[in-house]
């Protein structure tokens, strides 16, 4: 942290603050008695999850595990279109990998669907910002007028939250001459993201949970469309 702040040295920091910073930094571990995570052999971290091993599919009236091939057909026809951005293929291909990963990690599924979430809203965002061109001029109830290059969605809404008290609402005001309809963005890609039982998937592969408890398998799948 020394090394950190004498390579910033024009940072503004009150004479309380600084003094935190060079505080000798609290061993909370020691304080509180708390022991490290093990270290797992590589044997164990590849191990299937016993949650995710429950589940069988049924190949010739037999059921049978699922394998991590299993998982990874189940999603290779999911893609998204060239024209979609980087940073939006970057997010949408964590949450294939996350997937995939489900089969060590029953938690990782869940990550999975907020990841797929993530891309579906960058994606939007991305949109959004490209139908405005290189510039977007705002128009609030009162006919007041700013303008705000390059124009985002983040950018907007937060001229908008700043200014709430001179009459600027996301809600109410019109960007490039029609009304932001609250900011409710059309999406880039039509997508369908649904928790439901495995054993009522709809991609060809029936998977059903022979262990107790109600135990749901994210299904998610993206159609691609034209930008």
């Amino acid at each position: 942290m020394d090394d950190l702040l004498e390579l910033m040295p024009w940072v503004p920091l009150s004479s309380e603050t600084a003094q935190k910073f060079w505080e000798k930094e609290v061993d909370y571990n020691a304080l509180y008695g708390l022991a490290e995570d093990p270290i797992l052999p590589m044997s164990e971290i590849i191990e299937k999850d016993p949650t995710f091993g429950a589940f069988v599919k049924l190949s010739g009236g037999e059921a049978i595990g699922i394998t991590i091939e299993d998982l990874q057909k189940h999603i290779s026809d999911i893609q998204v279109i060239p024209q979609v951005p980087e940073a939006v293929k970057r997010v949408f291909r964590i949450a294939k990998e996350l997937y995939i990963f489900g089969y060590f990690r029953y938690i990782f599924f869940t990550a999975s669907a907020h990841y797929a979430y993530l891309a579906l809203e960058s994606a939007i965002k991305n949109r959004y910002a490209t139908s405005l061109g290189d510039r977007a001029i705002l128009t609030n109830p009162t006919g007041q007028r700013y303008e705000i290059r390059p124009p985002s969605w983040e950018r907007i809404f937060e001229f908008c939250k700043r200014h709430r008290e001179e009459g600027w609402s996301a809600r109410k005001i019109k960007v490039n001459g029609e009304y932001s309809k609250g900011h409710t963005l059309l999406p880039l890609l039509s997508c369908r993201f649904t928790v439901s039982r495995a054993a009522n998937s709809d991609r060809g592969n029936k998977w059903l949970w022979t262990g107790s408890g109600e135990v749901n398998l994210v299904e998610w799948n993206c159609e691609e469309v034209a930008i």
